[in-house]
């Protein structure tokens, strides 16, 4: 049972969100209140997932927010945040550095987590596993259907930009830009498309103080645009990843309002997420209608920057292919936490497995064991390793004791997985397919 931290001075706010919660099968919250208890239990259980209750009178919450972005390594579950209203909700949501997976209201707090908890049911088990690259090394793919519900769009663009970031695909900066261009596409395929909303009334409501969700709500009260979907899919690729957004509008002409675009400010009312995509993205590429676009985002080459905290003053080691790490037999003094590149392991000559920066680390067993390598790694790409002496380590770990929590907690994964593997075989399989129907919530489990 994972177990979910909500972090708040009102002990009552549990019994508002534990049904909620609950609904997600696996998933138990427990309220901590804030404070240096909230800081230990976060590392302590280094969960997957953290609901915290931010206001403007709580500097507690705002030091525990600040404290996990010290280490977002380690501390990298995704976090919800409770705020006062849309004002702060935005505020938060452009500002914080956490892995934020959606920003709730509390005057509608019921509505809008039980819309943000039914995305995470169709996407936790892809996008929270630090370990999912581990066990599929070809490409992740996955497919949703979305309501009419800027909010639901927000969290799904928010959960694949943490999940690149995470695993050092992009840097932090290019995790905000191309989340910030997801949302306003997305948001767009909603608005225009589906709920036929123009240009010219969509920036009066804005200019007159409106909220964008009363426009959709207002659109969506006729039947037939409320049935209307947008599709969202993405494919990540060892280079690069693949978004596509479909609407079931009747398009609009995009060759056109590109060019009208060329110069505009990026902040205007409107056009802003063609602007952004296009800022952010490698290629954008609309279909002739204009209800779909497809952008493609190619991964930096030295995006590999999120290193764990203790270690980050650490000088990193650039490895070219066919360099050795170690071979078998030699001393297990080091252990290498992996930035980026493909390292294949070898037993008596022969490859048994790879490891990537999914892995996390190499050289575990023998550092902590305190015995002599028992195989050769060499590296099969380029890449980056941070190595680390036991020394080192240690002090690290006096640190900050959770660290060999966490490493505790990884080769128990590694060692269940690798016991499933021996029973199920080998996987020759590398993708994974969501498929959802609903309000951004999985209806079918990846395969």
């Amino acid at each position: 049972m994972a177990r979910v931290p909500v972090v708040s001075n009102d002990p009552t706010l549990i019994d508002r969100i534990a049904p909620l919660v609950a609904a997600i099968e696996g998933y138990e919250p427990f309220w901590v209140e804030e404070g240096d208890a909230a800081l230990s239990c976060i590392e302590i259980e280094l969960p997957e997932l953290v609901i915290i209750d931010v206001h403007s009178e709580s500097e507690d919450a705002q030091k525990l927010l600040e404290a996990m972005s010290e280490d977002p390594w380690l501390l990298h579950g995704g976090v919800i945040l409770l705020c006062k209203d849309l004002a702060e909700a935005q505020k938060l949501a452009n500002t914080v550095k956490v892995n934020v997976v959606a920003t709730v209201q509390r005057g509608v707090l019921e509505r809008q987590l039980a819309t943000v908890l039914d995305v995470l049911r169709g996407c936790k088990r892809i996008l929270f596993q630090r370990e999912i690259g581990a066990d599929f090394v070809g490409h992740i793919a996955a497919a949703f259907e979305l309501k009419s519900d800027p909010l639901a769009a927000a969290t799904h663009a928010n959960l694949i930009c943490n999940f690149l970031y995470n695993s050092n695909k992009v840097s932090v900066e290019r995790k905000g830009a191309v989340r910030t261009a997801l949302v306003e596409l997305l948001i767009n395929a909603i608005e225009h498309g589906n709920c036929g909303i123009t240009y010219e009334e969509k920036a009066a409501h804005l200019e007159a103080g409106g909220d964008p969700m009363e426009l959709i709500a207002r659109h969506t009260q006729d039947p037939t645009l409320a049935a209307r979907r947008v599709r969202f899919e993405y494919t990540i690729y060892p280079d690069s990843v693949v978004f596509t957004i479909a609407d079931q509008g009747g398009g609009f002409d995009w060759k056109k309002r590109l060019e009208e675009l060329k110069g505009d400010d990026v902040w205007a009312l409107n056009g802003r997420g063609i602007l952004m995509a296009t800022e952010s993205a490698d290629t954008l590429a609309y279909n002739e209608s204009g209800n779909e676009v497809q952008v493609k985002v190619t991964y930096e080459e030295d995006a590999g920057t999120l290193v764990p905290g203790l270690f980050q003053d650490a000088q990193p080691r650039k490895i070219e292919p066919g360099d050795h790490l170690f071979k078998e037999g030699d001393s297990g003094d080091f252990i290498y936490y992996i930035v980026k590149g493909v390292y294949e392991v070898l037993a008596k000559g022969k490859r048994v497995s790879t490891l990537s920066a999914d892995d996390v680390f190499i050289g575990e067993m023998s550092f902590l064991l305190n015995t002599t390598r028992t195989a050769t790694v060499r590296a099969i790409t380029q890449g980056t390793v941070v190595e680390i002496s036991r020394r080192a380590f240690v002090e690290a770990v006096r640190q900050k004791p959770h660290y060999a929590l966490f490493l505790s907690r990884l080769l128990a994964q590694r060692i269940a997985r690798g016991n499933l593997h021996g029973k199920r075989g080998t996987r020759s399989s590398h993708q994974i397919m969501a498929t959802t129907v609903g309000g951004g919530g999985a209806r079918g489990e990846p395969t």
